[in-house]
């Protein structure tokens, strides 16, 4: 049995009717090839060329053997593959009868195979020489054609269903060209081997789609959610409660279910938190209850005074708005209209309720009414003189389990807090992605890059995703650039969240909200803010890639101190 890269395929990937092509050809290698071969599947590498530019490269399935050399091997399922030779373009129908476009299998594996030999010529261990080095490609649902297709696709480069079942061996063999001499040719030897078990260590992933990464976090946090609701019934009789934690200790969560069973139950309850964004999210993933009203702080305040018609006094500006005006109107309202007030109030993002708010918030309330307080606990950000507790007057409850991030972005978050020891119960997860760009064009460059990698390679659904940015106007000339470039990307903001969309937003904006994968773009020394960090880290579920400077990378990662 040859020597296998990844060992087993996880039970996501053998799952995918997307991958099944690769898969089939995974067992039959697996299979047919004795432990001299060496397999290594869904390669996927950056390459620096000599002018430093980067190029990516991907290969669905590389052979090695010592004698033999290397075969690049690439895969295309479908029950019918076309080539339009006129215009060059390569067509797949799958069981369902849908056409899809795909790319050239042959130039696919061409590029690879000459990306993969200048990796191994870069290679210190390894001396450089002249080895068999060819490609090759797979179509697993197919009959074999009658004839080739094309100059570059001759029929003895490709292998069919039928020679798949029966003769997958003989055709690695012919095109290795096993025991044909040729003096030209050299053996990769045991040390090419070796040498390039260590260039796929360090500079290519092995196996790390990132839709698989999101699909396989998505199932274990699936068994963890029933565990995080269990605190809910430990507080069942508490009339008061804070309840604190990290960042992606299911605050919002546990928020939302206790609003939902408290209104279920027939009190009269409200939701609110300081995010607009977080508000409209919690309120499109809400069932309508007439017990349970969603509402942003400020929003709450504002629906009163339109339906009391409270004349507002006049003001300066909005930050008097927002931080007095409407909180001492909402106090005002409830104190005159006792039968406004509710049974139930749930406080989430409680860590950015202002001191004095807190009086309104308990003008609210109906005299022995429950209240809970979700905050974040993190000394680094919100310091750590104030005290909610005594504010409030409410029963502590800590939040030690991360249930939103793998371990490798809390890892990295966990540098930018201070608070009550937190663990990650989630998956290992892939490691956060770090790239470096120099200046704004270059990072929205390279973060364009990455989303279509995303998309395309990984094949990550769009509703997965969220770009998100420390300045509005670097969002800005991103979205400019998906416009220019006319790329097929459909985005929206952390207030719309509108479906099968890419989020593209601020860091600011997209507080309290989440998403599978996020490419975050730090541009400029407003970086080093602990918020900014501590929140975009923590805002991904499976997948994290940074862009910005080395220096902030540095920051970023806890090198070096803010």
């Amino acid at each position: 049995m040859a020597i296998l890269y990844p060992r087993n395929l996880r039970s996501f990937v053998r799952r995918d009717p997307a991958l099944k092509a690769e898969v089939q050809v995974y067992d039959k290698l697996a299979e047919i090839l004795d432990d001299k071969f060496y397999v290594f599947h869904s390669v996927r590498w950056t390459n620096v060329d000599d002018q430093g530019r980067e190029t990516d490269g991907e290969c669905d399935f590389l052979v090695a053997h010592p004698r033999h050399g290397i075969l690049i091997i690439e895969v295309k399922g479908g029950v019918q593959i076309s080539c339009d030779r006129e215009i060059d373009v390569w067509t797949s129908k799958d069981h369902n009868g849908k056409i899809h476009t795909i790319k050239n299998p042959v130039r696919q594996a061409i590029s690879a195979k000459h990306q993969i030999k200048k990796l191994l010529d870069k290679s210190r261990d390894w001396p450089k020489r002249n080895i068999q080095l060819t490609h090759g490609v797979i179509f697993p649902g197919v009959g074999t054609p009658e004839a080739a297709l094309g100059l570059e696709v001759p029929l003895e480069l490709i292998c069919c269903a039928d020679q798949l079942s029966t003769g997958l061996r003989k055709w690695v063999s012919e095109r290795l060209r096993e025991g044909k001499k040729d003096l030209t040719v050299k053996p990769l030897g045991d040390d090419g081997i070796e040498a390039l078990k260590k260039i796929i260590g360090d500079s290519i992933t092995l196996n790390s789609n990132v839709r698989i990464a999101i699909e396989e976090a998505r199932i274990e946090y699936k068994g963890l959610e029933q565990n995080q609701l269990e605190i809910l019934g430990n507080i069942s009789r508490v009339q008061r409660a804070l309840i604190e934690g990290a960042a992606g200790t299911g605050k919002t969560v546990l928020a939302i279910e206790e609003a939902r069973r408290l209104a279920t139950s027939g009190l009269k309850t409200a939701y609110s938190c300081y995010n607009k964004p977080l508000a409209f999210d919690v309120k499109r993933g809400v069932y309508k209850h007439d017990k349970l009203t969603i509402a942003h702080f400020h929003s709450l305040c504002m629906t009163l005074v339109r339906e009391v018609k409270y004349k507002l006094p006049s003001y300066e500006d909005d930050d008097q708005l927002y931080d007095h005006v409407l909180p001492e109107a909402l106090f005002e309202i409830m104190s005159e209209h006792p039968n406004r007030r509710f049974d139930a109030i749930i406080i989430d993002e409680g860590q950015d309720f202002q001191d004095h708010w807190w009086t309104a918030i308990e003008a609210s309330l109906c005299k022995g009414g429950k209240l809970r307080v979700f905050a974040d606990n993190n000394q680094n950000v919100y310091g750590a003189d104030r005290n909610l507790i005594k504010d409030i007057e409410a029963v502590p409850v800590d939040l030690t389990s991360n249930f939103r991030n793998t371990k490798s972005i809390h890892k990295v978050a966990s540098k930018h807090y201070k608070g009550v020891e937190t663990r990650a119960n989630g998956p290992d997860g892939m490691e956060v992605s770090w790239i470096a760009a120099h200046n704004t064009v270059a990072k929205i460059d390279t973060c364009v890059k990455q989303l279509v990698r995303l998309l395309e390679n990984d094949k990550v659904v769009q509703s997965d995703i969220a770009v998100l940015f420390n300045k509005q106007r670097t969002r800005q000339e991103f979205l400019n650039q998906i416009e220019e470039r006319k790329l097929d990307i459909r985005t929206t903001d952390a207030e719309k969240l509108k479906g099968k969309s890419v989020v593209v937003d601020t860091v600011r904006r997209f507080k309290g909200l989440e998403r599978m994968a996020i490419v975050l773009v730090v541009d400029g020394v407003e970086s080093q803010q602990r918020e900014l960090a501590y929140v975009a880290i923590s805002r991904a579920r499976a997948y994290l890639c940074v862009i910005s400077s080395k220096k902030d990378q540095k920051w970023l990662k806890g090198e070096i101190s803010g």
